[in-house]
């Protein structure tokens, strides 16, 4: 497992994500030849075929609870599907976009205890992942937040947003920028100013556990909560304050 844990944290992110194939594929281990060196793969190999009759033990008892949360996912959307589109005209405004029309694929995943995450740019589909076998159905709002955070790395901060970071801090390195898509990310969901308004989701400190601290949260959401109360763009100032506040 060790052996395993250290492969993964190579390819843990977007079109290199390595466990993408066993959801996206009927012939996961194929892709994953591809993908991976081959001394990888072995081992990789090797860890599937030890752990195999453990992971289908988990899945067997986790798969129902997936099918229902594919369920309250699809009718709290339906049922709230003006909620739905004052967050995706709001979301325009911000990211200067049009509102999304398209369909969106959401893979729902086994997650570890009860945390819950997730992330976009899975395959070449428009598509999401939402790790949340271990929340309970009361979670919906946040497993929703969740969501709509990765709604905005995938298709509202595309068009604009991510060219106006590069255009307004060209020098400055690719992690910063990843940062700042993060924390502006970060002060809109699940936890920041529009899960709250709209999903009743409260801020829990840092917005970000592993991005922001929580002293770089306030100045961060009072920043945001001004834009959204005047219906303003996220422009060039917004960019570089948030580039001081988190750098």
């Amino acid at each position: 497992m060790k052996e395993f844990a250290k492969i993964h944290k190579k390819y843990t992110f977007g079109k290199n994500y390595l466990g993408r194939f066993f959801f996206t594929s009927k012939k996961p281990m194929e892709q994953l030849q591809k993908l991976i060196f081959a001394n990888d793969f072995h081992k990789v190999n090797s860890a599937f075929k030890l752990f195999q009759r453990h992971f289908n033990t988990i899945f067997k008892k986790d798969l129902p609870v997936l099918k229902n949360w594919k369920k309250l996912i699809e009718a709290n959307l339906k049922k709230n599907s003006k909620i739905t589109q004052e967050i995706d005209k709001r979301l325009s405004i911000l990211y200067e976009t049009k509102p999304s029309r398209q369909i969106i694929k959401i893979f729902l995943l086994l997650s570890a205890g009860k945390t819950s995450g997730g992330g976009a740019n899975i395959e070449k589909q428009k598509s999401i992942t939402l790790e949340i076998s271990g929340s309970p159905p009361e979670k919906i709002n946040d497993a929703l937040g969740i969501v709509w955070h990765e709604l905005i790395h995938l298709y509202f901060e595309k068009e604009n947003y991510c060219p106006l970071i590069e255009k307004t801090l060209p020098q400055v390195p690719e992690d910063k920028k990843m940062k700042i898509r993060e924390a502006t990310t970060s002060a809109l969901f699940p936890n920041g100013i529009l899960g709250k308004r709209y999903l009743g989701l409260k801020s829990k400190g840092a917005l970000h556990f592993s991005l922001l601290k929580a002293s770089q949260t306030i100045p961060l959401l009072k920043m945001t909560k001004e834009y959204v109360g005047k219906n303003l763009a996220l422009d060039e100032s917004y960019i570089k304050k948030i580039y001081r506040i988190i750098k």
